[in-house]
């Protein structure tokens, strides 16, 4: 099987027990396009217990494709509403496994920065409890993750007025990021 077939067993029709599958047939040394492994598609699609099996197999956390990009880069932009447990999990265990924080893409930025840029409430969380400096390393536009997650102050003051309980919840977010 190839990191084709794990996209495959994700997409439609797909289930767990094709995930399982096509990970345990998976060489850990084996890329797709783009130098895309099976931790970038298991970080694509939020999947804890996928990450898990890929990890016990051998496979690096923090391999990076073509773009520099590590499973974090491709975790932070996903979707977590609904997944918030999920997404924090696989932030979590990408972290423990030696995913590194600091590494950038081609873009120069680091996963925290898009995190930060995508307003993604778990994977900030998991930023704050263990406790990763995201605050010096500046990413081409001059700001640093704190920056991207706290906002211009108009964009800040016109959710105040426009979203009371969305200006609670960054507001919240601002806070564990900045601690």
């Amino acid at each position: 099987m190839s990191i084709d077939d794990l996209e495959s067993a994700y997409g439609y029709g797909g289930s767990r027990e094709k995930v399982m599958e096509a990970i345990r047939s998976l060489d850990p040394g084996e890329t797709g396009p783009h130098g895309r492994t099976a931790m970038h598609v298991a970080a694509e699609n939020v999947d804890p217990e996928a990450m898990e099996a890929l990890i016990s197999n051998g496979f690096r956390a923090g391999a990076a494709d073509e773009y520099g990009r590590t499973p974090l880069h491709i975790l932070a932009v996903q979707r977590w509403e609904g997944r918030t447990s999920k997404m924090a999990e696989c932030t979590d265990m990408l972290l423990a496994n030696r995913c590194p924080p600091n590494r950038r893409d081609d873009s120069g930025r680091c996963f925290y920065h898009i995190a930060a840029d995508m307003h993604n409430l778990p994977m900030i969380s998991i930023i704050g409890q263990r406790r990763i400096r995201c605050d010096s390393v500046l990413e081409s536009s001059g700001m640093n993750a704190l920056h991207l997650v706290c906002g211009s102050g108009n964009r800040y003051d016109r959710l105040r007025e426009s979203d009371p309980d969305g200006f609670e919840a960054k507001d919240e977010m601002c806070r564990r990021m900045a601690e």
